[in-house]
């Protein structure tokens, strides 16, 4: 997933809306904070916060990379032995400014080496040894079909425990595994809001993680009978309404609290229609979407 920047008045406000755009709670999200504003003279802020964020990986960190790690021990001694061929031979170091040489012999007229000199060697020797640079953890790219299969099976059973006949189809979409179960009568899969399906894809993610054992699972999205499909359609086209009708008016409409993902839904319909911006309100679970006119 590529990162999306936000410049907004606070970091938090950013992130919000970064969120809205991903469409994912704050769990599922990795945020880098570019910018910060600092705060001015009588309680006032100077500048914006510059955030950006990505869907964060659920996938562990690959073996290849593990590997690696536990190879740093002997590149780290390979790095030793080129430094000691790229040491200079005694006769060819550099010698001594008299300020040094005179600090030595002091110390040695004293009866021991200066305090300063030990200091200045380490110092010397920490600049000297070049810095390790940790490499980025490569994308994880996961190939979502040896998890069709269990995943039919683990729905087909749900629809089962529930009472109900359905049938189950689990495609691969953009890398992502989309599973539909079409049927009559299946609205308790769904539940009041769709609150009962959300916990049906959440069940499923985890089972999809226990396929896994312990390595990565692909990205899910769970649907019963058409429903999110046709919330996103009547979502949208409510939002363009309500849109249009606060251009004419003139005045900002607030609409009901909603997750992430019907968030996203409106700030996207909203930005077809001119003459409007969207803003998102409230704290979880009821966070909310404002339109005002532009």
């Amino acid at each position: 997933m590529e990162w999306v920047e936000r410049v907004d008045r606070t970091v938090d406000a950013a992130k919000d809306f970064l969120l809205d755009q991903l469409g994912v709670d704050e769990a599922d999200a990795e945020f880098e904070i570019l910018e910060e504003p600092k705060p001015g003279l009588f309680g006032r802020v100077r500048g914006q916060a510059r955030v950006r964020a990505r869907v964060a990986p659920r996938s562990p960190r690959v073996k290849e990379d593990r590997r690696r790690r536990s190879g740093k021990k002997s590149d780290k001694s390979g790095g030793d032995d080129q430094r000691k061929k790229q040491r200079p031979p005694a006769s060819e170091k550099p010698a001594s400014s008299p300020a040094k040489q005179n600090g030595k012999q002091q110390g040695n007229g004293g009866g021991g080496q200066s305090p300063n000199a030990g200091k200045a060697k380490s110092t010397e020797a920490s600049a000297a040894a070049p810095k390790e640079q940790t490499a980025p953890a490569p994308a994880v790219v996961v190939d979502p079909e040896p998890f069709i299969a269990p995943l039919t099976a683990f729905l087909d059973q749900l629809v089962v425990a529930f009472g109900l006949t359905g049938t189950t189809t689990v495609e691969v979409v953009d890398g992502e595994l989309e599973a539909r179960i079409d049927g009559d009568g299946l609205g308790r899969l769904i539940g009041p809001a769709g609150g009962v399906i959300t916990a049906v894809q959440e069940l499923a993610r985890t089972f999809l993680q226990k396929v896994a054992k312990g390595g990565s699972a692909p990205r899910l999205r769970v649907d019963v009978g058409g429903y999110r499909a046709d919330r996103r359609a009547a979502l949208a086209a409510f939002t363009a309404e309500t849109a249009a009708a606060v251009v004419a008016s003139g005045r900002a409409h607030r609409l009901e609290p909603m997750g992430s993902v019907d968030r996203k839904v409106v700030h996207d319909a909203a930005a077809t229609v001119e003459g409007v911006v969207t803003r998102s309100a409230g704290d979880d679970p009821d966070r909310y979407v404002v339109i005002t006119p532009a």
